[in-house]
């Protein structure tokens, strides 16, 4: 692990951005408020403010609500970018932070708070929310547009023009507003989002390098918004999904261009962690891991969150002692284990597969003859088959003449060796050594090959 110097990267980052934040014309900002509700409802008891990074929100100060009814936040400098205000938890308005403005004050005259929002103080964020005001009152003019023309004929061609034509109109009324509120200042932060999303939308069409260039993956501005994970899922979607290694390469891109920011590159890290462990694949999600958070790419030591997602992942990365356990023969009813085994060879590949998986017989053919070229230098493979049936066991055995060691427990995806492994898919390879370390976590024959070719 290189945790050490990533925390001196981290910390040098962190004191320069302290300087230039210090030196320059950034000034602490004010966030007050009050709240003219109807005697009939009830005042909050306090306001919580939360920072925004794409669409995940992480609390940093509140301020009580007096009686009254006012609110004030202790003077700060935050960082330009959106942020939100709540009460309740779930009643929120988003807001922008922009140093230059020194002042946002709020007025709320009832709930829900963002329909009930007036700004007495911020330019940023009245052109945010006079836009937001035209976006409601476009979607309610194309809805109700929508509804008129579903109770139209489809052969009524002349219904079916004028209701485009609304359409159409209400499309440019919309961009038109919203030219003249970005031309009210070409420097302002609400601008520049408006033109970074445009950029990055007229992008996505032309494919992956468009994309590339159309985004500063190194802007904590950019961060602060949902544009940042906007981009991110729009370069993963570009790449077609039987490319080779595609989305590997993608993420390792990503994280390589959102590099000159550090803040960027470990919230990239934990977006794209987050992402694939929940959806998959699998091996992305453990070469995130083993790259990015205790391998020799680590720019900034993962925090609590992002360890307890990989918890499972981090005790087989690469260069962990891989875990041993009991390897039963449901045909010969001996039973030995993974350590013994190990043992007898220089290196060994761990072979999870499943009798009913396709994928997995598709590597059979490729492995045995992997096998019958490198077992003589002291290569030994173990089949561990996620099977619960032994008839399939053998059969699969049979018909793949399988000659190296088969085993498995015959309970499925409940196998304590699937678990231990944190196998969640299969085909799953691991190389490990004689003395029982993970060399390597290839993803089929041909890569298996390659790493052993290097190896004896």
């Amino acid at each position: 692990m290189i945790w050490s110097k990533a925390i001196r990267q981290f910390f040098i980052g962190a004191l320069t951005s302290l300087f230039c934040i210090s030196s320059s014309t950034v000034r602490t900002q004010t966030i007050s408020g009050s709240f003219e509700f109807e005697p009939s409802t009830s005042l909050p008891e306090q306001v919580v403010l939360w920072n925004t990074f794409g669409g995940e929100h992480t609390r940093i100060d509140s301020a009580l609500v007096r009686k009254n009814a006012t609110f004030s936040f202790e003077d700060r400098a935050y960082a330009t970018g959106f942020y939100q205000l709540t009460v309740n938890d779930t009643d929120l308005v988003d807001i922008i932070l922009d140093p230059h403005e020194t002042e946002l004050n709020l007025r709320f005259s009832g709930r829900p708070l963002q329909e009930h929002v007036q700004i007495i103080a911020s330019l940023e964020n009245q052109r945010l929310w006079e836009y937001k005001a035209i976006s409601r009152d476009s979607q309610e003019r194309a809805r109700d547009n929508l509804k008129a023309r579903s109770g139209s004929s489809y052969h009524d061609t002349v219904a079916r023009q004028r209701f485009d034509s609304i359409d159409a109109s209400i499309i440019a009324a919309k961009q038109s507003n919203l030219d003249r509120l970005i031309e009210q200042d070409p420097s302002s932060y609400f601008t520049k989002m408006v033109v970074a999303d445009r950029q990055l939308m007229s992008s996505i069409p032309m494919g992956f390098e468009a994309i590339r260039d159309a985004f500063d993956w190194s802007d904590g501005e950019l961060l602060r918004s949902a544009i940042h994970d906007k981009a991110v899922m729009a370069v993963l979607q570009s790449i077609p999904m039987d490319m080779e290694n595609g989305l590997v390469r993608v993420c390792d891109s990503v994280l390589f261009w959102s590099e000159p920011d550090l803040e960027c590159w470990s919230r990239t890290r934990a977006l794209l962690i987050e992402l694939f462990d929940q959806y998959g694949p699998d091996h992305v999600t453990q070469h995130l891991v083993d790259s990015y958070v205790v391998g020799e790419k680590v720019l900034v030591p993962p925090d609590n969150d992002l360890l307890r997602i990989v918890a499972e992942l981090l005790r087989v990365t690469v260069g962990a002692k891989a875990p041993d356990g009991k390897l039963p023969d449901p045909l010969t009813k001996d039973t030995t284990d993974i350590a013994t085994l190990l043992s007898t060879a220089k290196y060994t590949a761990l072979f999870f597969y499943s009798s009913t998986c396709d994928h997995c017989h598709d590597q059979m053919p490729g492995l045995r003859q992997l096998y019958a070229d490198e077992h003589g230098k002291g290569f030994e493979i173990i089949g561990i088959a996620l099977d619960a049936d032994t008839m399939e066991f053998k059969e699969t055995i049979t018909v793949e003449k399988l000659n190296w060691p088969c085993f498995s427990e015959l309970i499925g995806w409940g196998s304590p060796l699937a678990k231990a492994y944190a196998v969640r898919s299969t085909p799953s390879f691991f190389l490990l050594s004689r003395d029982g370390i993970i060399v390597a976590k290839p993803t089929d024959h041909e890569e298996l090959r390659e790493l052993l070719e290097g190896l004896f």
